[in-house]
C-alpha cells in the first residue's frame, strides 16, 4: 500500500470539518517532515488548489523527495473545442514551473467531462502525448462515479483511477468490479476516506445540510464507541479490509493529524460490517455535490 498525501489544504480554506482555514507554511514544513518519516510517497495537487502547487515549489528542499500527482485544468466553456489541447499542454507546464518540476509522476483528468463530452479522442491524444513527451510518467483519470469511470475505460485505456471510498460512499466496494480493473493493470488510488472530515466530527458540529443523513451518522458513531476503536481507526479500519487498494489518500490540517493516521494504519486489521452505514444519496456522500453555509 502506498501513501499519498492531499494538500488541498496547502492552498485552500478546504474541508467540512476545517476550522483552521489553509494551512500556515510552518505547519506545512512540519506536515512534510512528518510525512517523510511515516513513508509518504506522494503529494497530491492541483492547479485548481489555490496556491497548493506553488507551496510545494516553494517548499522544494522538503518536497522533492516526494513523487507528484496533478490534474489537468478544467476546461471551462470559454475554451473552443480546437483550443482545447492547446489550453491542456499550456496549463501543464504552467503547473510543472509552479512545483519546480520537469515532470509529474501523474496526471489525472480533474474533471470527468472533459474527456466523456468531447466528441472525438483529441483530449485523449493530447495526455498520451504528454505522457510520450516525458511531461507525465503516468496518466489516470479521477471520478465521482462508476458509471462515469465504465464509460471512460470503454473508450480509453488509463494507468491510474482514482475514486472516493469510505464508510458512507460504498458505491465502488464490490471486490469484482475492483478486481476487474486491477486486471486491466489500473492502479486504484482510494480519496476521500474520512469524507472531508464528516466522519471525524462530533454530532454537535456538523451542518444542518446532512440533516437528511444525520440518523445514519449517529448510528455509525454509535457503532465505533461499541468497537472500542476511534473515528479515525474505525475510518481506516473499513479501507484497510480492502485487498485491491494500491494507494489511499488523506489530507490533513496538522502534523499530529497525520501521526494519528499513521498510528491507525499501523494497528491491525478488525474484520467488521459497514454495509448498514452505506448512503446512496449522492447530496450527502459527494462533495463536488454539498451545498454547505
Amino acid at each position: 500500500m502506498q501513501y499519498i498525501l492531499g494538500t488541498a489544504q496547502f492552498g485552500l480554506d478546504y474541508g467540512v470539518s476545517n476550522k483552521l482555514g489553509k494551512i500556515r507554511d510552518e505547519e506545512i514544513k512540519n506536515i512534510l517532515i512528518c510525512a517523510k518519516k511515516y513513508g509518504v510517497q506522494y503529494l497530491d495537487t492541483a492547479n485548481a488548489y489555490g496556491d497548493s502547487e506553488e507551496k510545494i515549489g516553494e517548499l522544494s528542499s522538503l518536497t522533492n523527495s516526494f513523487k507528484i500527482i496533478t490534474k489537468t485544468a478544467h476546461l471551462d466553456s470559454f475554451v473552443r473545442s480546437s483550443e482545447k489541447t492547446k489550453f491542456l499542454k499550456s496549463q501543464l507546464l504552467k503547473s510543472l514551473e509552479k512545483l519546480q518540476r520537469s515532470y509529474v509522476d501523474i496526471l489525472l483528468v480533474h474533471n470527468s467531462l472533459d474527456i466523456n463530452e468531447s466528441g472525438d479522442s483529441r483530449f485523449y491524444d493530447c495526455l498520451m502525448e504528454i505522457k510520450s513527451s516525458g511531461y507525465a510518467k503516468k496518466i489516470g483519470v479521477s471520478v465521482y462515479h462508476r458509471e462515469e469511470l465504465d464509460v471512460i475505460l470503454k473508450k480509453y485505456p488509463f494507468d491510474v483511477v482514482q475514486f472516493p471510498i469510505n464508510v458512507f460512499n460504498q458505491t465502488f466496494n464490490f471486490e469484482e468490479y475492483l478486481h476487474e480493473l486491477k486486471q486491466k493493470n489500473i492502479e486504484l488510488h482510494a480519496r476521500s476516506v474520512f469524507l472531508q472530515g464528516l466522519l471525524l466530527m462530533s454530532m454537535n458540529d456538523i451542518n444542518e445540510y446532512f440533516n437528511p443523513i444525520k440518523p445514519i451518522i449517529r448510528k455509525y458513531f454509535d457503532f465505533v464507541k461499541s468497537t472500542g476503536l476511534d473515528k479515525v481507526s474505525a475510518s481506516l479500519n473499513y479501507i484497510k479490509q480492502l485487498d485491491c487498494l494500491d494507494a489511499i489518500i488523506f489530507g490533513v490540517q496538522r502534523s499530529c493529524e497525520l501521526e494519528e493516521i499513521f498510528n491507525a494504519l499501523g494497528s491491525n486489521c478488525i474484520q467488521l460490517d459497514y454495509s448498514d452505514f452505506a448512503s446512496n444519496d449522492d447530496k450527502m456522500i459527494n462533495p463536488s455535490k454539498w451545498k454547505i453555509n
